[in-house]
């Protein structure tokens, strides 16, 4: 570029809108036909709307040193906003007709951010691992790239002016100094164009260096995450600032456009990105968007042969919302019809139907409302979006709002003891009258089961992610009687083992024992030394952990540790783990008492889930479907008297049926974890096993 203060120049590019057709296609085909992999596709988008988006902004800024931002916003709202509203007013139905009660308050919570373009940020405080579509998933998880556009669109605006405001006021201020060769060569090279260079390039090379460092630990925060991404968006945006500077070499432009174009292809092939994205390798997709876009314009025989197919152009005019429809059908649809994945049958009707409803939405409300903005004022067009937007987000909130008033009443049910809600109790000879008289619905309300935890569940059990970060061991405030405790225990054991707490604490306040939690989510305890390599128990970080977590142990220097005894699996019958023998003799070894307790069944469904869809009965399973005939525990050759095995299997499954509901109260807050109200009714069963199977603790 001859003039290095000029504004980048228009030009149009009819190979890119073939790219976002490709880049589109990939993303739902991998979805719906790939299993779930990452194609690439998202990161070509951001590439693309970096490389439009600031190509725009710079051409205003610096020619006419302001930019309009009323009919910016009031473009980007028109242009996101109703296509994206239609399709989660029509999840909001689908939640209400085929989801779980209990889904409803963190969906209409992820409604909430799609609407705010906040979602990617509720999907890392819910430390979402991204995965393929399923009946498990979000319906609105794809919602997160959207929400990371957004936030660039509304922020970049602010910093392209900003940058050129600040150096036209520092060029003004350097024209009063001394004329010299060196002033006269820094006023020339500093310009608005080249601050926006150096500024964009930055940021993206501090993006990208945080990607590799976030993604280092936490992958699921690194894949959604705004700041880690920007990289993309920023490579895009740089190449909008300096692609009239590149040399225009036909040669050079086939070469790279071609070899762009095989990138793009191959990404979802030969990448994991669900597990490498945003990180450097991200660069397969990215690079390949940018070699396409620097090769635009070569004439014969250059990708435009392929990228100006009109299949591609009509594709990427539904592209937006067929990207929005796509995801919630295919999670819908796999819950409604039971489906447990998607072969080819399945996935062609799915793209049928979303191929229909992109075109609709299209056709009659997101074309007609662009057109409409396009001929009104721009003051009234972003008042009418600004408006769509606030209604959305009203509804939401009243939405929330009497959800939540549901969930307080549930969650205030279940704190109060009732002779209706017996629970565990139920099975106690004082009860025995009673097993048919109750009319009273049962406790806590599925639409609440998963609020109905022990706090430490979620407040200090180091979390089970694989790095080192996450060996460190993590200990709980004491519970039970924490003012003269008689005695000391450690709780371990993973999941399974700190949900027994609020029995636990129940008997601490009558025993004064005080219970300290010491646990690693997914990591059963085994102690130091038992375990050289990663099983399918333990990972590495696991095995380290419980190295620190025996020290401490041996430290405290408690009276017993509670952990878990067995382990059960779905599809397979419960067993001992060799490793946790053998951490146990440690303990033994140390006269610290071992309160092994037997695990609970495991199912592949949320109980609650189950109850209310098919109801109590349909949802019950035999006990010897999972447990062995006796106790593995009981049979362990050479066991430690030190080395007590506990035993509710009759609480959890009376008379050799695992039912959902006893006494009035469900069982289960998922498909594996007991709530903490049955819990509770557990404490007079727990104590009468602690009586006759460590009496050495009384």
């Amino acid at each position: 570029m001859s003039n290095a203060s000029a504004a980048p120049k228009r030009a149009f590019i009819p190979e890119l809108h073939g790219l976002r057709g490709l880049a589109l296609a990939l993303v739902v085909l991998f979805h719906l036909f790939g299993a779930g992999r990452v194609s690439g596709g998202i990161d070509i988008f951001l590439v693309i709307s970096g490389f439009l988006f600031t190509g725009s902004l710079a051409r205003q800024a610096i020619a006419a040193n302001r930019i309009n931002l009323v009919r910016h916003f009031s473009r980007v709202g028109s242009r996101l906003l109703p296509a994206a509203l239609v399709t989660l007013a029509a999840v909001a139905v689908g939640m209400v007709l085929f989801l779980p009660s209990d889904q409803w308050i963190g969906l209409l919570r992820q409604l909430w951010a799609c609407v705010t373009f906040t979602e990617n940020w509720e999907l890392v405080s819910l430390r979402v691992n991204y995965a393929a579509a399923g009946s498990g998933a979000s319906p609105v998880q794809h919602f997160w790239s959207l929400a990371i556009q957004g936030q660039f669109y509304l922020v970049w605006p602010f910093l392209v002016l900003a940058t050129v405001w600040i150096v036209r006021a520092l060029r003004r201020a350097g024209a009063l100094l001394p004329k010299n060769p060196a002033t006269k060569l820094l006023g020339s090279w500093f310009t608005p164009l080249n601050a926006l260079i150096a500024v964009t390039a930055a940021l993206s090379a501090a993006s990208l260096r945080y990607a590799l460092y976030i993604g280092a630990g936490e992958q699921d925060v690194n894949y959604f995450n705004s700041f880690t991404r920007f990289w993309e968006l920023g490579l895009g945006a740089l190449l909008a600032l300096v692609l009239a500077w590149l040399p225009d070499n036909r040669g050079a432009k086939l070469a790279a456009g071609w070899l762009g174009l095989a990138l793009v292809l191959s990404s979802g092939f030969l990448l994991d990105g669900a597990n490498l994205f945003p990180g450097p390798w991200a660069l397969w997709p990215v690079g390949g968007a940018l070699l396409v876009l620097y090769g635009s314009g070569a004439g014969p025989k250059s990708v435009a042969s392929v990228l100006n197919l009109p299949v591609l152009h009509k594709l990427a005019d539904i592209s937006y919302p067929l990207y929005l429809w796509h995801w919630p059908l295919v999670v819908f649809a796999m819950r409604v019809f039971g489906w447990t994945g998607l072969g080819v049958p399945q996935a062609s009707g799915v793209l049928a139907v979303s191929l229909a409803l992109a075109w609709a939405t299209q056709a009659r409300i997101a074309g007609p409302m662009m057109s409409w903005v396009g001929r009104i004022n721009p003051i009234r067009a972003l008042a009418a979006t600004v408006a769509m937007a606030c209604f959305s987000a009203l509804s939401l909130a009243g939405a929330n709002a009497a959800t939540q008033s549901r969930v307080e009443a549930a969650l205030a049910k279940t704190a109060v003891r009732s002779a209706e809600h017996p629970g565990a109790l139920v099975l106690d000879a004082a009860y025995a009258g009673k097993k048919s008289g109750f009319t009273q619905d049962f406790i806590p309300d599925t639409m609440v089961a998963h609020q109905d935890t022990p706090a430490q569940f979620n407040e200090c059990m180091q979390s089970h992610v694989n790095h080192p970060a996450f060996a460190a061991v993590m200990e709980c405030d004491p519970v039970g009687d924490t003012d003269n405790p008689e005695k000391t225990i450690v709780v371990t054991g993973g999941s399974h083992g700190i949900m027994w707490l609020p029995a636990l604490e129940q008997l601490g306040q009558q025993l004064h024992w005080q219970f300290i939690a010491i646990v690693k989510g997914a990591c059963p305890y085994f102690g130091a030394g038992t375990l050289d390599a990663p099983d399918g128990y333990a990972d590495q970080t696991c095995i380290d952990w419980n190295a620190n977590a025996e020290a401490r142990i041996l430290e405290l220097r408690p009276d017993a540790v509670f952990t878990l005894g067995t382990r059960t699996a779905l599809g397979a019958m419960e067993e001992l783990y060799a490793p946790a023998v053998l951490g146990w003799e440690h303990l033994a070894n140390a006269g610290i008492q071992v309160l092994a307790i037997r695990d609970i069944p495991r199912y592949e469904t949320p109980r609650p889930e189950c109850v209310e869809t098919s109801g109590r009965d349909a949802c019950a399973i035999h006990a010897d479907h999972v447990f062995r005939a006796v106790n593995p525990l009981e049979q362990l050759p050479g066991r430690s008297e030190l080395v007590a095995p506990l035993d509710l299997t009759p609480e959890i499954c009376p008379g050799g049926v695992c039912a959902p509901v006893i006494g009035n109260v469900l069982v289960y807050w998922d498909d594996d974890h007991i709530t903490k109200t049955y819990m509770k009714t557990l404490a007079p069963a727990l104590l009468a096993e602690l009586e006759a199977k460590a009496p050495r603790m009384f």
